[in-house]
């Protein structure tokens, strides 16, 4: 569902973040948590980087959180 140098977006697309193998995100400066990196974005000490966070798939351009629960019922 999400791969390392896969490319995450805030829902404007002016913020893109990379996955990174230690399965958080980079902006090129600083590596962390989805939560933290939108909350970075935000100006706010956290955030639901769920819902934040938008991703390119099959599917089209679609809410991070939306894709976690795909994920959780294609595997459940």
């Amino acid at each position: 569902y999400l791969s390392v140098g896969q490319k995450l977006y805030s829902k404007d697309k002016k913020i893109e973040v990379i996955v990174t193998n230690k399965g958080r995100v980079s902006d090129g400066i600083e590596e962390l948590s989805i939560h933290k990196m939108s909350a970075k974005y935000l100006g706010k000490t956290n955030n639901n980087g769920w819902d934040y966070f938008w991703v390119e798939s099959d599917n089209g351009f679609i809410e991070l959180d939306r894709l976690r629960y795909d994920y959780a019922a294609a595997n459940s």
